[in-house]
């Protein structure tokens, strides 16, 4: 059996990871779902989250703020509504949303777009978090 699969992921701009990966853990509807080399075809919903991405040298992370997920026999596309490596994250932009948002729920406690942004920027600062807490093993 293989040790590896081709991994896809597409945003509506452009191709954000196009390679060979072991693994990935990416969030699905009803949780997490771990991918490894053969596993079955499958077509799902995907929510905002992280995937991490595991590879021979080293693990990525990507966030991801919902889409499609398509597993065939030795390949894996992602089709993203919005996908974010995590070298392109600025965490004091990301900081400042997430007080901008913060207020507006203050402000309107029943606004559920506000409260939709609000997971997806914490999404994106956890990123962050896991990529600095890598950095200080």
């Amino acid at each position: 059996m293989c040790k590896e699969y081709f991994l896809n992921i597409i945003n509506i701009e452009k191709k954000i990871f196009c390679d060979l990966v072991q693994k990935i853990k990416i969030p699905g509807i009803e949780g997490y779902l771990s991918i490894y080399p053969g596993h079955i075809p499958l077509l799902t919903l995907i929510k905002p989250g992280i995937i991490y991405i595991n590879q021979k040298k080293y693990n990525q992370y990507i966030y991801i703020s919902g889409g499609i997920l398509e597993i065939k026999r030795k390949q894996v596309n992602i089709l993203a509504d919005v996908a974010i490596k995590s070298s392109d994250l600025n965490e004091k932009k990301i900081l400042q949303k997430k007080y901008q948002i913060e207020k507006k729920i203050n402000f309107n406690k029943n606004n559920m777009i506000a409260i939709k942004e609000l997971s997806k920027i914490i999404a994106q600062l956890k990123i962050i978090q896991l990529i600095k807490k890598n950095n200080n093993k």
